[in-house]
């Protein structure tokens, strides 16, 4: 499967987790500032998911090809943002 096809799975695999998710969180009362994400949810997911059928030995070696998304950031920031994909990639395993 390739890239594209990949992105495509995931993207609506998002939207309906996305719904389903924002129906039964709780809110705490209190005002939480999030940083804004350069990369959506789905394009960390399709990154994370490539990644592990490419057959790159490292994260870092395949990270630094970052052809396919512009807006790409840093290698430390993007390590950041796996860990808020980690919940949906265990939903959809």
């Amino acid at each position: 499967m390739d890239l594209t096809t990949r992105f495509y799975y995931l993207d609506e695999f998002c939207k309906s987790f996305e719904k389903c998710l924002g129906k039964r969180i709780l809110s705490s009362g209190k005002h939480i500032t999030m940083r804004a994400m350069s990369l959506s949810l789905r394009e960390v997911m399709t990154l994370m998911i490539h990644y592990h059928v490419s057959g790159f030995k490292t994260f870092k070696n395949y990270y630094m090809l970052r052809l396919a998304f512009p807006t790409m950031p840093r290698y430390n920031r993007f390590i950041e943002l796996q860990q808020k994909a980690l919940i949906s990639l265990t939903v959809l395993a």
